[in-house]
């Protein structure tokens, strides 16, 4: 689309992402599958976090003890990049850096990006590192939170259903998600029993030879002290880690009350990731670790595959301003600016194309905004479209995308309807017709406004 100011010409094209594979591992940690089965993993040892069986895709974590014998943290993540190894770590190796490429140091510059050998690439963007690989979607962000690493992965379509590991298969069923090396299922999600404690029978973790863990120095993708190796990181002489489960109702009311508040604040909406953020913050005391639920839930910085037409590689997938577009078209109501955007998506993949723009949905505060946005509609573009209002995870609280409590509403008659326990109506649309408010399932397809 292309839109004239007087002699301006501008240019505005966003490629959306409609099916985020994403999988996660963060805290200490929390862990989402790419089929979205959200569970806690505080293992201690070198993990397959996910691995493409016809090789040349794998991400491996190496997750240390922590407070009290009952969490652990990524200390360092590593990965098979097509024909290369690259590892992020903590405390570097002997002689290394905080970032290896097939055993050797490499010093990335903020902003810059280094191209792999075997044709993939690594760029960083202060406290995160993303991970390319070549002719390929997928890519690894690696995220530095001090004492800790957060490390999302997304695979490529075509790794569907071709994926082992603690993150699933990633056939679009979370409920066979949890498997041995042998194909063994477990229950989806494990308990802490079939998690961890082998002597009960097979586990997850520590099975010999079905469970996650990595052993043998030749399955590893990690650089090591001299003298170190895989089982350096494992529990002690086959013990199980962690020594006990962890719950919230160990801990002080208060202190998880003060918790809930901090994430609550920061805009956590989803039950899982709102628990999550609850557990970081009153076991570790950390704030900041506690609020990487967030990155979870939002994205903390655009995702690649979204390609903006500004002279810029921003997919990283070597073409510039390429890709299948969604025209967003600009407008300025006389009381702000705004993106119309045209093709219809859920709601939360609108608001992962507003963040990528720097924007988020719109936040639409008072009558006079309200009018005045429908008024733009109706010059240029007949359609219903999401704002930023939710209600998810918190039915009959309504909060703007950013986590705001909303104060002001023009919902139409016998709305908000909630919708049914099966069918549940927790986003919501601004009808053009006549400037009123609805609420939605989430996954209605709707055009989308950012602001």
């Amino acid at each position: 689309f292309e839109i004239a100011t007087g002699g301006d010409h501008r240019q505005l094209e966003v490629v959306l992402e409609c099916s985020d594979t994403g999988g996660n591992s963060w805290g200490d940690p929390h862990l989402v599958t790419h089929d979205g089965v959200a569970y806690d993993f505080q293992a201690q040892g070198e993990m397959v976090l996910s691995r493409a069986s016809g090789g040349g895709f794998e991400v491996q974590v190496r997750q240390t003890g922590g407070i009290g014998g009952r969490v652990s943290y990524n200390k360092a993540a590593a990965m098979r990049v097509g024909s290369d190894r690259v590892g992020f770590y903590l405390t570097p190796p002997a002689g290394g850096g905080r970032m290896m490429v097939n055993g050797d140091a490499v010093a990335l510059a903020d902003g810059a990006t280094f191209s792999l050998p075997g044709g993939g690439a690594v760029s960083l963007a202060e406290p995160i590192y993303t991970v390319t690989w070549p002719g390929s979607g997928s890519y690894v962000r690696v995220k530095f939170g001090g004492s800790y690493l957060n490390v999302r992965v997304h695979a490529d379509a075509a790794l569907a259903g071709n994926l082992v590991g603690l993150m699933g298969d990633f056939d679009g069923d979370g409920s066979n998600d949890f498997q041995l090396r042998d194909g063994t299922p477990l229950p989806s999600p494990p308990s802490f029993t079939e998690l961890y404690d082998c002597s009960a029978g097979r586990c997850f973790a520590y099975d010999d030879p079905g469970g996650w863990i990595v052993r043998d120095a030749a399955e590893s993708l990690f650089d090591y002290d001299i003298g170190f190796g895989p089982l350096d990181y494992a529990p002690e002489g086959g013990s199980m880690y962690p020594l006990a489960e962890t719950d919230l109702g160990d801990y002080d009311p208060a202190l998880v009350a003060w918790a809930q508040g901090q994430c609550v604040a920061a805009g956590i909406t989803d039950p899982a990731l709102l628990e999550a953020c609850i557990l970081d913050i009153v076991v570790s005391g950390d704030v900041e670790m506690g609020l990487g639920a967030g990155d979870v839930e939002a994205g903390s910085a655009p995702e690649p595959g979204v390609e903006v037409c500004d002279g810029f590689d921003n997919d990283l997938n070597g073409a510039i301003d390429d890709g299948d577009v969604c025209a967003c078209i600009p407008g300025n109501t006389g009381l702000g600016d705004y993106l119309f955007c045209e093709t219809v998506v859920e709601w939360a993949v609108a608001r992962t194309a507003c963040l990528a723009q720097g924007l988020d949905l719109a936040k639409i505060q008072s009558t006079a905004e309200n009018q005045a946005v429908n008024a733009w509609i109706f010059a240029n573009s007949y359609q219903a479209r999401w704002i930023g209002l939710t209600d998810e995870g918190h039915e009959g609280n309504w909060v703007w995308a950013d986590g705001t409590l909303a104060s002001f509403f023009n919902w139409g008659m016998s709305q908000p309807s909630g919708g049914t326990l099966q069918n549940p109506e927790n986003c919501v649309e601004h009808v053009h017709v006549d400037a009123t408010w609805n609420d939605l399932p989430c996954a209605t397809l709707r055009g989308f406004i950012c602001e």
